[in-house]
């Protein structure tokens, strides 16, 4: 037996108390392998559940590189910023929203496409309106796959602020998309995006925000796509990903996880 898990409750303690969570607990104290989607959340499932502890092995989200993938027949537009998420905490929209307002008034000519639904939405059309950015925010509602992919590869940048991130699988398909990821430094996301493919931002700050895009402007319409691409396919590819699966699963059976 072995446990799968990409869950970001854990990180937030199920925001709970009682029974139901000493029940949650025990199931990783029977020394079932746990395969987890990072370093992030081993450490969460740990802090959470406390000894005794299982085996802990770690493996990518897998990304359809079928669909996300670099398009030359989509140019990427200078200042068409791309954001995709179900809105709701711990995801942090109105700190890109304020940024792009911050980097409009430093003379950027930035737009903000916003795809997803959620909890949040009311307030986000709320802080559009209240920033005045009717014309330069635009609420794209829920997307296709296809339709997220083609705003990926059509962006300046793909942007992702968030309080916590198991893993972030929106950032991993922005990267397999050959697209410059801005993304918060927190959680599983510095596991795969790098100086190479994108930027981490440390303040969840709309001027940390503003500032981090205005110094990798250039750099993110320069970067190769598919040099983005190769390198986090190799990740989260739905070939490598099956393969270290496959591999983790034989020495499970075989009696080497410990």
């Amino acid at each position: 037996m072995a446990i799968t898990e990409h869950f970001s409750a854990y990180h937030f303690k199920f925001n709970g108390t009682g029974a139901g969570m000493r029940r949650i607990k025990r199931i990783f104290h029977q020394g079932i392998p746990v395969f987890v989607v990072s370093h992030a959340l081993e450490t969460d499932i740990k802090e959470f559940a406390g000894p005794p502890l299982p085996p802990f092995r770690t493996i990518d989200n897998a990304v359809d590189t079928s669909l996300f993938k670099p398009n030359a027949t989509a140019p990427r537009s200078e200042g068409r910023f791309f954001a995709l998420a179900q809105w709701r905490y711990p995801k942090r929209p109105e700190i890109l929203i304020a940024a792009i307002a911050a980097l409009r008034k430093r003379g950027y000519a930035a737009t903000l496409r916003l795809g997803g639904t959620g909890p949040m939405s009311a307030a986000i059309a709320d802080k559009v309106r209240e920033l005045g950015l009717e014309e330069h925010v635009v609420l794209l509602g829920n997307l296709t796959q296809a339709e997220a992919a083609d705003e990926m590869q059509r962006a300046h940048a793909f942007v992702h602020a968030a309080d916590y991130e198991t893993y972030s699988a929106v950032c991993a398909e922005a990267l397999c998309c050959g697209t410059f990821t801005i993304a918060s430094q927190v959680g599983g996301i510095p596991e795969f995006l790098d100086a190479r493919s994108g930027a981490l931002v440390a303040v969840n700050e709309a001027e940390a925000w503003a500032s981090a895009i205005q110094a990798e402007w250039q750099r993110a319409m320069l970067t190769e796509p598919e040099e983005i691409a190769e390198r986090m396919r190799a990740r989260c590819a739905p070939g490598p990903v099956g393969t270290r699966y496959a591999a983790l699963l034989r020495d499970l059976v075989a009696g080497r996880m410990r």
